[in-house]
């Protein structure tokens, strides 16, 4: 699925690790569509690529017959990205602190931790199976 319009692109695509080649496309239609800096677009690639990956294999656990769907609006300053997947879900409290001593070297968290700091706001809705990222922009 793929539906465009000004200030609006969804996309949907299978669980399979050679899709979040998907992010990159996907980011490139933000870029031609609205004038960001480029460490706009690096955090936005950044935390998009986080949670498509979460999605894809803690949420649908790769299993291609389940999809992710990877969207953008324009609400006035603010882009909101929704990352949703077909899974069962987490509790944010479940999640390791990645910055925390006895956890600094393991990989769980750190994704979450990232899209964290690098967005202006995120929610998690649907016990986790959707995720809302805003990033404020330049009108």
């Amino acid at each position: 699925m793929k539906i465009e319009n000004e200030n609006l692109l969804i996309r949907e695509f299978p669980s399979h690790l050679k899709n979040v080649e998907q992010v990159d496309q996907f980011i490139e239609w933000v870029k031609g569509k609205f004038e960001l800096s480029d460490q706009k677009i690096f955090d936005i690639h950044i935390a998009l690529t986080e949670a498509v990956n979460n999605a894809m294999i803690h949420g649908n656990y790769l299993n291609d017959e389940k999809t992710v769907i990877l969207s953008v609006i324009r609400l006035g300053d603010t882009l909101r990205f929704t990352i949703k997947d077909e899974g069962k879900g987490f509790k944010l409290t479940d999640c390791n602190d990645p910055t925390a001593k006895e956890f600094i070297d393991k990989p769980n968290g750190r994704g979450i931790y990232l899209i964290q700091h690098l967005a202006d706001r995120v929610t998690f809705l649907e016990k986790g199976r959707v995720v809302e990222i805003d990033f404020k922009i330049c009108s």
